[in-house]
């Protein structure tokens, strides 16, 4: 991903190199953390560098800024070294500061200098350009960056004013409520025989190595609902095998941490039990790992990226179901067999590794089940079966209407 240069010329070059030229110098070097690899990254003399090599999710995001006016680029490097100072997860910082590759020099020079009072009408003719949600993510950066070196107006008491300031909407789960997310009964059925027979052949040392991987990246997508960077990310030093006696199965505990969090800090670690007839699977990884006498530090599947371990699911369930899958179906469809059977808020939340207990409230908006349980609840409601008479009726009486 690259930014792209505006070949037009500049309206009005001199609001930006005003702006530039108030923002401090840019340090020596710009560090952040790099969770996937659990690595302290560096972007060494970034004044002077033309690209930042953003390592995030086991891949490598390029900001270019030769590609761009000097100022403008150096405007950016401030943006992304703001974010990243925020403790914002890598991957952010890098896709808001990309979203400076879709402004227009007009854009660039009516955020810079509207000031607060006439950023209302600049914004309003920004939005209407129906730009990709990043862009308006790194001009609210922008705008935040001249409130923190209080330029051009701007002071952090006007934080309130850039967070008003409207979004792209975007329906992240509109295949959830069309049911286009989620994988038959039979699709199911047949990921459960397929864990089922290569435990067996697992537990017989049967399979290749990369095949007994790929089946337990499966069981991860399938059964905890896992994305494919916490899948990839999974070291055995997260994961515990405790084998049992003669014809007894193990017990295999793992922890994975939160994913899609902004901030890198706010992930946190989730236990999970693998279903004992599973076990075989991680216990034979265990075994040839032990045998290998590999760093503890090492990743249980040889995933090198989150790409990586999405394509080998992916791979699989093309060869397992007619149609094909993602760990995203078997996500959204592990959340919604929960949601069905009863689960609550706080359970979902926990067990999709959500922080936000109402970002999976529409797995409960979509489940029959869960309708049936609150037409149950109200029905025996007193309050409710007044309501429904004076509905029938439609009259209300004094002490009613009280």
């Amino acid at each position: 991903m690259d930014l792209q240069r505006d070949h037009r010329p500049w309206l009005d070059t001199s609001v930006l190199h005003e702006v530039v030229a108030q923002l401090p110098p840019l340090p020596s070097v710009i560090r952040y953390y790099d969770d996937f690899d659990d690595t302290l990254r560096s972007i060494r003399c970034p004044a002077a560098a033309n690209r930042f090599a953003v390592h995030a999710n086991g891949s490598v995001i390029n900001i270019d800024f030769d590609l761009v006016q000097e100022a403008f680029g150096i405007l950016l490097k401030h943006v992304f070294l703001r974010i990243i100072g925020e403790d914002f997860a890598p991957r952010t910082a890098a896709q808001y500061t990309l979203g400076g590759k879709h402004f227009g020099q007009e854009d660039i020079a009516g955020l810079l200098g509207a000031g607060p009072t006439g950023i209302s009408s600049v914004w309003t003719a920004f939005f209407a350009k129906t730009l990709p949600t990043d862009a308006y993510s790194c001009a609210k950066s922008i705008l935040k960056l001249l409130c923190q070196h209080r330029i051009n107006g701007w002071s952090d008491s006007y934080h309130d004013v850039i967070s008003a300031l409207p979004l792209p909407f975007k329906d992240k789960y509109a295949v959830v409520r069309s049911g286009e997310a989620f994988i038959s009964v039979d699709d199911e059925a047949a990921v459960v025989r397929f864990l089922d027979e290569a435990a067996l052949q697992a537990k017989k040392s049967l399979l290749a190595l990369e095949d007994v991987q790929d089946a337990a990246m499966l069981l991860c997508a399938y059964q905890f609902a896992m994305r494919p960077v916490q899948i990839a990310m999974l070291t055995f030093c997260d994961v515990k095998v405790r084998r049992g006696g003669v014809d007894m199965l193990a017990s295999v505990h793992i922890t994975f941490r939160m994913a899609k969090q902004r901030s890198s800090s706010a992930a946190k670690p989730l236990l999970r039990r693998v279903k004992r007839e599973w076990t075989p699977l991680f216990v034979e990884i265990d075994r040839r790992f032990q045998a290998d006498g590999d760093d503890a530090g090492a990743r249980v599947f040889g995933a090198t990226s989150a790409n990586e371990a999405s394509r080998r699911i992916s791979s699989l369930l093309r060869d397992l179901l007619e149609l094909g899958a993602t760990a995203v179906n078997l996500r959204h469809t592990a959340a919604q067999r929960l949601v069905d059977a009863g689960a609550s808020q706080e359970e979902l939340a926990e067990f999709l590794g959500h922080s936000d207990m109402t970002t999976a409230l529409v797995y409960h908006e979509t489940s029959a089940n869960q309708a049936e349980r609150v037409n149950k609840a109200l029905g025996i409601s007193e309050i409710y079966q007044r309501v429904a008479r004076i509905g029938h009726d439609r009259f209300i009486g004094p002490e009613e209407l009280a």
